[in-house]
């Protein structure tokens, strides 16, 4: 993994708490693709003014998985029976048109590491991983409607794209910052579509195919 130096620089004068070991914190907190905030928790518990709490080996699954964005390119963890509807409802109507609750959300992802380790909610015996090409970034092309899922109003208003960071290396929930950080530093992310905005987003769908 790409490891950033300037990250640390001055970090060895930080007394260690013994939570982290040194390698593993240069290790961590060199990850370029980590935001501010979050690297700033990494110095935190590396120096004993925070903890992960028992959380510490689920943070180290998500570190080497959480890396530079392909700007166009989505990946969804499915069952068979949604793959198979595929060609009739499209990629994001396939699982809309059957969960078509105002407010039900398809959660699509730029990781495909991401997607293979940890499983999709909706599809528990999701097997099928489909890549899906766009002709944009939708975070960029779609930014007036994109907001942190954890904003206040935004998991009851089906017009807003949701984004955050579940399962990355991410210090608590994305914020109105962190959104344009992870935006314009072509960060991972995970983005929630309802079936208000299925339209806007599969209108830039150039293709999709099966990945293993």
């Amino acid at each position: 993994m790409q490891v950033n130096r300037k990250a640390f620089e001055g970090d060895n004068y930080i007394k260690p708490s013994g939570e982290l070991s040194k390698a593993e914190y240069v290790s961590w907190v060199g990850n370029p693709f980590l935001t501010k905030r979050t690297r700033q928790y990494i110095r935190d518990v590396y120096a004993g003014r925070d903890s992960f709490n028992n959380g510490k080996n689920n943070f180290a699954l998500r570190v080497p998985i959480t890396r530079k964005r392909t700007s166009n390119k989505f990946y969804r963890k499915m069952d068979q029976a949604e793959h198979n509807k595929i060609a009739a409802d499209g990629v994001l109507g396939a699982a809309l048109k059957y969960n078509n609750t105002l407010h039900y959300r398809v959660w699509m992802s730029t990781s495909l590491p991401m997607v293979r380790q940890f499983y999709n909610a909706n599809a528990p015996g999701g097997n099928v991983i489909v890549e899906m090409t766009f002709d944009a970034d939708l975070i960029q092309a779609l930014a007036l409607s994109c907001k942190p899922h954890q904003n206040p109003g935004v998991q009851s208003d089906p017009t807003v794209i949701a984004v955050h960071r579940e399962d990355f290396a991410h210090y608590g929930v994305v914020d109105d910052a962190e959104l344009i950080e992870v935006r314009d530093n072509l960060f991972d992310y995970n983005l929630g579509v309802c079936l208000e905005k299925r339209k806007a987003v599969e209108d830039r769908l150039t293709a999709w195919r099966v990945v293993v």
